[in-house]
């Protein structure tokens, strides 16, 4: 419970500092592919919102993680590359990870960081993260992606 309560209120504090307006883009993870000699669930379904600021965008959302749990997230990210309709962006954060984080090398409690690469062309994206330090080397997500307009 601890956990939660610190994850809730990192959330609270990223929103708080990107914006006091509405979201700015909606990210709908559908899966993710794994680098690993282990089984893991592939279908990720989740839903993250982006608050995009001046330098900076800080996304939140929950999403079915590939344990088979229930995750939320929250990142910072810097986007490195930006043209036409192709994105780069560097992000780190923390996500929660109920009952599972004791299979990552870094964790307090159910709380994890993450960090990778998200690449987005048009409504597509994929995100790059390296392995837990333990059983993955890598991890991909994919999913849509959707500009909220102004």
């Amino acid at each position: 419970m601890k956990s939660f309560r610190l994850f809730t209120l990192l959330v609270g504090l990223l929103s708080a500092t990107a914006s006091v307006a509405g979201p700015d883009r909606v990210w709908i993870t559908l899966g993710s592919a794994h680098i690993s000699d282990q089984d893991f669930e592939q279908v990720n379904p989740g839903v993250f919102l982006t608050w995009e600021g001046e330098r900076l965008g800080y996304t939140a959302g929950a999403f079915r993680n590939s344990y088979g749990g229930f995750s939320m997230a929250a990142t910072v990210g810097l986007p490195v590359i930006y043209q036409d309709d192709f994105e780069a962006s560097l992000f780190a954060g923390v996500a929660s990870y109920p009952g599972y984080a004791d299979r990552f090398r870094h964790s307090s409690g159910d709380i994890v960081p993450i960090a990778g690469l998200s690449l987005r062309y048009r409504s597509f994206f994929a995100q790059l993260f390296p392995g837990n330090g333990n059983s993955v080397s890598l991890t991909a997500s994919f999913g849509v992606t959707f500009d909220l307009g102004e």
